[in-house]
């Protein structure tokens, strides 16, 4: 006999806005830090850097600003799967669903993380990156990319 242990949530069973609210809020919170956190993360360069900080973290963050979106519809197009998968209760492919969508996410990670280091200048350049922010915008990027 197996033993299946239950992790999360049923979202499939239940009052609707109650499920609703509770599946969104965490969402909703994390967006709401990653913007309190860049507002923060301006605030202390601009403290502590000047005018030049502050236009290099704003330079250096368009890689990242450009990417989670995508990192955002690969990871919602895979829930949505899983959840289907889930709702079926298909073990085995639940468990090659997450799988694969937690691999195709590392890959993509790795690809920004090599893409920053090799390509950084060129979209510094493409950016128009004023040359007295060049060093903050790079190191910004290249912090970025790694994290």
């Amino acid at each position: 006999m197996s033993r299946h242990t239950q992790v999360g949530r049923d979202l499939t069973t239940g009052p609707i806005l109650q499920l609703l609210l509770a599946f969104a809020a965490p969402m909703i919170l994390t967006n709401l830090v990653q913007q309190l956190y860049s507002t923060v993360d301006l605030i202390v360069i601009g403290q502590f850097m000047g005018n030049i900080g502050t236009v290099g973290v704003s330079t250096g963050s368009e890689l990242v600003d450009f990417m989670t979106p995508f990192a955002s519809a690969f990871a919602t197009g895979g829930q949505i799967y899983i959840a289907q998968v889930a709702g079926a209760k298909d073990q085995r492919r639940l468990k090659e669903a997450v799988g694969t969508l937690l691999t195709l996410l590392m890959a993509m990670s790795v690809a920004v993380l090599v893409g920053g280091f090799i390509l950084h200048d060129s979209v510094l350049d493409m950016l128009n990156c004023p040359a007295e922010a060049r060093a903050q915008a790079t190191s910004y990027m290249l912090i970025t990319a790694a994290g």
